[in-house]
């Protein structure tokens, strides 16, 4: 019982020591520099990501605005359509962001035999998947 409250105290004693390191060496200068950096830097990193859903959205409106120019009726098809078939496109996204964090992760780790094993196998699941979508949504075509 002793060996637990010694390696718990130490590791209170670490917490306060690093609580310390943190208010004494790291003024909110630094930190607020550092901040701007790194917001730029993920700010780059993920403006393709933002163009791309920008892009998804505006293809949703300007379908809507050219089918809702013909009738009422065929924009209301085509908002069902749309939805429905916004299920498995979500599925497919959230496999691939599965994936992309899984090599993350290995590359991460420097273990590039995982990080290749999870990329090739995570590209032939995803046209797999993709593809059996497609035969679903093409048979189900009737019904929709």
């Amino acid at each position: 019982m002793a060996s637990v409250d010694g390696h718990l105290s130490t590791v209170i004693q670490s917490c306060k020591c690093y609580a310390y390191l943190q208010t004494v060496c790291f003024s909110p200068i630094i930190t607020s520099i550092s901040l701007l950096h790194e917001f730029r830097y993920t700010l780059r990193l993920s403006l393709p990501l933002i163009i791309s859903n920008i892009a998804q959205i505006g293809l949703g409106l300007i379908d809507s605005a050219m089918v809702g120019a013909i009738s009422y009726k065929q924009l209301a098809a085509s908002s069902l359509v749309l939805n429905v078939i916004g299920i498995p496109h979500v599925i497919c996204i959230g496999l691939t962001i599965a994936i992309t964090a899984n090599v993350s992760i290995a590359r991460g780790q420097q273990n590039n035999e995982a990080a290749s094993g999870f990329l090739y196998n995570g590209v032939w699941l995803n046209t797999t998947l993709s593809i059996l979508i497609a035969a679903l949504c093409t048979l189900a075509s009737p019904l929709l």
